[in-house]
């Protein structure tokens, strides 16, 4: 069996045209860097599902899941980081615009913030 067969992949996030991870079941995340010819499993540390990764450099990054699961990387994906997101429920998708600007949202109707990033202001 070739490693990466049977992981339900939920997401993928490039850094440029070449450098990119894919993130899903079991907390599985793979990178690569030709493109997506060939991809390498990385160590997420978690087994929470994830559902969404988004990277803002080609070592930056973060990848969000069940149970609240939110993780981060500075290093490409080398080595991986739970941050606390305070939530139980599942974090469905990511929207990071640099290294200060971040959110999260799931279940529940949560919306996590992060860095100095706030809330935007709704405008009828």
């Amino acid at each position: 069996m070739r490693e990466g067969a049977g992981v339900r992949f939920n997401s993928a996030s490039f850094a440029g045209d070449r450098l990119g991870w894919a993130v899903g079941s079991a907390g599985r995340i793979y990178t690569t860097s030709d493109g997506g010819r060939m991809w390498f499993a990385q160590r997420s540390n978690v087994i929470s599902d994830l559902f969404d990764v988004k990277f803002i450099s080609a070592a930056e990054g973060w990848a969000a899941g069940s149970d609240g699961t939110l993780l981060h990387t500075v290093d490409g994906g080398v080595h991986w980081f739970a941050e606390t997101s305070n939530v139980s429920h599942a974090l469905e998708r990511l929207c990071i615009l640099d290294q200060t600007h971040g959110w999260a949202v799931g279940f529940g109707g949560t919306i996590l913030t992060f860095g100095n990033a706030t809330a935007p202001k709704l405008r009828r």
